[in-house]
C-alpha cells in the first residue's frame, strides 16, 4: 500500500473495467458533479478507469494537527489534460502536484493532477455519478 500522497503514477487499466454502475466500456458512464453542490465537474464517456491504491487527503482536517489525515482511495478516473473537464478549481502546489476541488463550492480535494505527466486523476468516492443522465452507448 502506498501512504504517498498523489504519487505519480503511470495509469495502467486492469481486466476489472470498473464498477459495471458506473463503469462502461472502461470510462465514466454518467454525468460527475460535486457532491455538495450541482457544479458539473466531467460528461459522460471523458476520462478511463484506473484502479490504484492511493492516499488523498481528507476534505475535512482537523486544524491542530501538523500532518495531513489521508482517506485510502483505490478507484479513479483518470484525464489526460485538465482541459477536459467541464468545470474544476485547483490548489497551489503542494509537493510537485496539484489537488482538484469544486470549482464553484471549492469543496474537496475531489482527486490530484501530476504535474510531471499534467494527468488528472478523480476519485470515485469524491464525486456524484448522475444516473439519471443519459449514459453514452
Amino acid at each position: 500500500m502506498s501512504e504517498e500522497v498523489g504519487q505519480a503514477v503511470a495509469p495502467h487499466l486492469h481486466d476489472d473495467d470498473g464498477p459495471k454502475e458506473l463503469v462502461l466500456e472502461g470510462r465514466n458512464k454518467f454525468t460527475i458533479h460535486c457532491q455538495f453542490c450541482p457544479s458539473v465537474i466531467l460528461c459522460p464517456d471523458t476520462a478511463v478507469f484506473f484502479k490504484e491504491e492511493k492516499a488523498l487527503p481528507k476534505m475535512s482536517q482537523k486544524k491542530d494537527r501538523a500532518d495531513l489525515e489521508c482517506d485510502t482511495v483505490v478507484e479513479w478516473f483518470v484525464l489526460e489534460d485538465i482541459m477536459q473537464f467541464e468545470n474544476i478549481g485547483v490548489t497551489n502546489t503542494v509537493e510537485e502536484k496539484k489537488y482538484l476541488i469544486c470549482a464553484d463550492c471549492e469543496m474537496g480535494p475531489v482527486g490530484w493532477t501530476d504535474l510531471s505527466t499534467k494527468k488528472c486523476f478523480i476519485a470515485l468516492s469524491r464525486v456524484r455519478h448522475s444516473p439519471s443522465s443519459t449514459p453514452t452507448t
